[in-house]
């Protein structure tokens, strides 16, 4: 199901069709994937040659098998990193939608619960949400509130009658930038959200962002999006 909403890029540059499973003990209890084991040589296939780690691993600590006997915990952890692997697959990016679009796939998308607010140092309060945490992109002073912000706004967009889950999926798969602080940027939203309703476009056109009016598409789904949690709530 992840492979057909999100695609199976990754695979094309891999020796296996699987996902190979390391479990380790790692100090920490914490699970990744690496795009360059994968992508060594991006655009290239992986061939005889390659070191043996040159495919798709899934590094497991063994530490979160331990520390939680529920098998739930572990196959949710894998969902995300799966889809950091198929992510990985449309090129070398990292930034706050990679992580939204993980937390959106491993519930929502699979018919799961969402990842409650407040996990890993979320926001105890979704008053104390701004706008402006959607484009906040430093770790270090942000922890992780972006996994759950973007999680929920993708399982929002994915709606059949908004974008449906291959758009919102495109939505977080295409990316813009590469740097690690560097903004996801709105031109990617606003691009995406100007076709709600009308399916999928048939060509590329490119938008020039609208920076003298407050009325805009992605303006416009962050106030229906938080109209929509409100609602929830009441």
């Amino acid at each position: 199901h992840e492979c057909k909403i999100m695609g199976s890029m990754p695979f094309m540059y891999s020796c296996s069709n699987k996902v190979n499973i390391l479990v380790q003990q790692c100090g920490v209890a914490n699970a990744w994937v690496i795009p360059s084991d994968y992508l060594r040589n991006y655009p290239g296939p992986i061939t005889k040659d390659d070191p043996p780690n040159a495919d798709i691993v899934f590094y497991m600590c063994q530490e979160i098998l331990d520390s939680d006997p529920n098998p739930y915990a572990a196959a949710n952890t894998f969902a995300h990193e799966l889809a950091h692997v198929i992510q990985g697959g449309f090129g070398h990016s990292f930034n706050t939608m990679t992580e939204g679009g993980a937390t959106w796939l491993e519930g929502p998308l699979l018919n799961l619960p969402p990842r409650p607010m407040v996990y890993a140092w979320g926001f105890q309060d979704w008053n104390r949400i701004l706008a402006a945490h959607i484009y906040a992109n430093t770790k270090e002073l942000n922890a992780r509130k972006f996994y759950q912000i973007h999680g929920m706004f993708l399982a929002y967009l994915s709606q059949p009658a908004l974008l449906g889950d291959h758009c919102a999926s495109a939505l977080q798969n295409y990316q813009t930038f590469d740097s690690t602080h560097s903004p996801f940027g709105r031109n990617t939203y606003d691009y995406y959200l100007q076709h709600i309703g009308s399916g999928q476009p048939n060509e590329f056109v490119p938008i020039r962002v609208n920076v003298s009016s407050t009325s805009f598409a992605f303006a416009d789904a962050l106030l229906n999006y938080r109209v929509a949690l409100a609602a929830q709530c009441i």
